[in-house]
């Protein structure tokens, strides 16, 4: 785990540097919803959620970019189904509270564009990127008339992770470009792992001078 962080870390910074040379940065709003694709637990007991995120974009030549994203998806419990599972405890007077699964990840993507992707109106792009997640368990709260119980699963835990994916985007303006991607998302949480698959629209803005 220490190697990926410290990885993840000198990628952030040698990007950093490349792309302020060239003053060729911009910053990146996303959101949109989650969804669970694996195991079958996580499938079958928990909902497709919300996930939101930014970074900031690096443009590294006429058809690369590398992004440093934090991204924050969470997954309601799927409450019709534990009532029907809880019902011989708890009866039909069943209320469900928190239970959501919580991941917050930090990674670096690259993304390949095609040739003088800046200066079209529409692109598709391919993605992928690696890095860490922080992985936490809302405390679940089981009420009735008569009954009341809590689960309060696992500890958090940081784990790592991949992604990769495609995308489309859009232009604006010289400064301003929109995106809609999709990138499948596997959380090395056990042996087989986690996986959900985000779809997010997201906008950017360029911070530096424009070419001439």
């Amino acid at each position: 785990m220490r190697i990926v962080i410290k990885v993840l870390l000198v990628a952030i910074i040698f990007a950093f540097a490349g792309a302020k040379a060239e003053d060729k940065i911009s910053i990146l709003f996303c959101g949109g919803t989650s969804i669970p694709s694996g195991p079958e637990t996580f499938t079958d007991g928990w909902n497709p959620g919300y996930s939101i995120g930014g970074g900031l974009i690096m443009h590294m030549g006429e058809t690369s970019s590398l992004i440093t994203r934090i991204n924050y998806s969470s997954f309601p419990v799927d409450s019709d189904k534990l009532k029907s599972e809880y019902f011989d405890i708890y009866g039909e007077s069943l209320t469900i509270e928190g239970g959501s699964i919580n991941s917050l990840e930090f990674f670096i993507e690259s993304r390949m564009n095609p040739r003088g992707y800046e200066s079209k109106k529409l692109w598709p792009y391919l993605s992928g990127g690696f890095g860490v997640t922080y992985l936490t368990f809302s405390k679940m709260t089981l009420t009735s008339e008569t009954e009341t119980g809590e689960i309060t699963g696992d500890d958090p835990v940081i784990k790592p992770m991949i992604s990769f994916g495609f995308g489309l985007g859009f232009s604006f303006s010289n400064k301003v470009k929109g995106y809609i991607d999709s990138h499948y998302t596997i959380l090395q949480t056990n042996v087989n792992g986690t996986y959900h698959l985000p779809i997010q629209a997201g906008i950017s803005f360029k911070l530096g001078k424009d070419e001439e």
